[in-house]
């Protein structure tokens, strides 16, 4: 793992990256969700415009972040 080598002999570096890391991600995941939700609220949910929605948001989304996390020394 990248972390492991970038802060190889300074646990403390390691477990703060880690731990903001982990704490990004799981607020990122929370954005994801409500962001893809207010882009499908117009439609009614479990209808295939609700779904077609939520998916394409999720897919872009996604797709933003990994380029994002692409980019970071982890």
């Amino acid at each position: 793992m990248r972390i492991e080598h970038l802060y190889e002999g300074h646990d403390q570096e390691s477990s703060q990256y880690r731990s903001a890391f982990v704490d990004t991600q799981r607020n990122w995941l929370k954005y994801c969700d409500s962001q893809c939700r207010l882009e499908a609220y117009a439609a009614e949910e479990g209808s295939d415009a609700y779904v077609s929605v939520m998916n394409f948001c999720i897919d872009r989304l996604d797709k933003e972040r990994t380029a994002i996390l692409k980019q970071l020394p982890y």
